[in-house]
């Protein structure tokens, strides 16, 4: 939405937008309007709801005159016959530093992966998702206090203006593309409710980009006394390993301290150097109970009286 604003303010016009129709969901899977179409709405623009590219869709767009098809987070391939019309005056945003995560999920892999830069790649669009010739890439580092939804609202507050300059270039000039390399291409996918769920035999840094990455929503989850708790944020905290009272080692889940502190939880890290006899943790800063609102962790403390030595499923 944010582009179609930032394009409307432009000296650019929108001849016409197509979006996906009004969707159920939530539980009570509700119709809910969606925000493409309500924006457009506001903004007086012409608009075509539909979920494929049929017949009525074919005639609208044949039966305007554009300069560029602009394509951002449509998630759906682009038939021969709409690029037919389109020709080679075609532009998609894409969220990554192409070849490097086409596909569906960019900001959420790029979290995942550890990707240490992201950033905005102006393609061609070809049949094949994410593989045109490229006009522009902005590139910028991916901070360690980023998630899914602050890394979105950076890309989206860069690259809305650079679009805006990109039309401005094209309106005037020739601007010559280049095609990706064939290096460093990868795929990312559709993730899965299983993808969601925190392993805690798995390294601190792992997990806090799964945390990170899947933040606010849908939110990675772990199983706490048979419900499920949404962990919304955490990060890597070194502690010396202790015992529980009975003289055990902590297991990878159990809760290593729960108090004004924090909320800490074993995993599966070692001490990272000889002689050094502390390990990484994970220490939960906000997490949402089923069927709660999202909590700091010393509220969820309070109003949970957690223990030292629960498991985290």
């Amino acid at each position: 939405m944010p582009f179609l604003e930032k394009i409307c303010s432009s000296k650019h016009e929108i001849a016409m937008v197509l979006t996906k129709p009004d969707m159920h969901q939530g539980r009570g899977k509700l119709l809910l309007p969606n925000p493409v179409k309500e924006l457009s709405l506001k903004l007086g623009l012409n608009y075509v709801e539909s979920a494929d590219f049929n017949e009525n869709v074919y005639d609208a767009i044949s039966g305007i005159d554009f300069d560029y098809l602009v394509v951002v987070s449509f998630g759906k391939i682009i038939p021969d016959v709409i690029l037919k019309i389109a020709g080679e005056r075609t532009i998609n945003v894409h969220p990554s530093i192409l070849p490097r995560h086409r596909g569906p999920s960019p900001i959420t892999t790029a979290i995942l992966k550890g990707d240490k830069k992201t950033g905005v790649t102006f393609t061609k669009i070809k049949k094949k998702f994410d593989t045109g010739d490229i006009y522009l890439t902005l590139e910028f580092a991916i901070s360690q206090k980023d998630n899914k939804d602050t890394l979105e609202d950076k890309i989206i507050r860069l690259s809305s203006p650079l679009l805006v300059s990109l039309l401005d270039i094209l309106e005037n000039h020739d601007l010559k593309t280049v095609p990706q390399s064939k290096r460093g291409v990868s795929y990312t996918r559709i993730f899965t409710k299983n993808d969601f769920k925190i392993d805690w035999t798995r390294p601190s840094s792992e997990i806090t980009n799964k945390v990170r990455a899947f933040s606010s929503e849908p939110g990675c989850f772990t199983i706490w006394k048979g419900k499920v708790l949404k962990i919304l944020s955490a990060e890597s905290v070194a502690c010396r390993q202790h015992c529980l009272k009975n003289g055990h080692r902590l297991k990878c889940g159990q809760v290593l301290k729960a108090d004004s502190d924090g909320l800490i939880v074993k995993c599966m890290d070692k001490p990272e150097a000889p002689g050094n006899d502390k390990d990484l943790f994970i220490q939960i800063l906000e997490l949402k109970p089923e069927g709660k609102k999202r909590m700091s962790y010393i509220d969820f403390i309070n109003g949970y009286r957690i223990k030292t030595g629960e498991i985290f499923e």
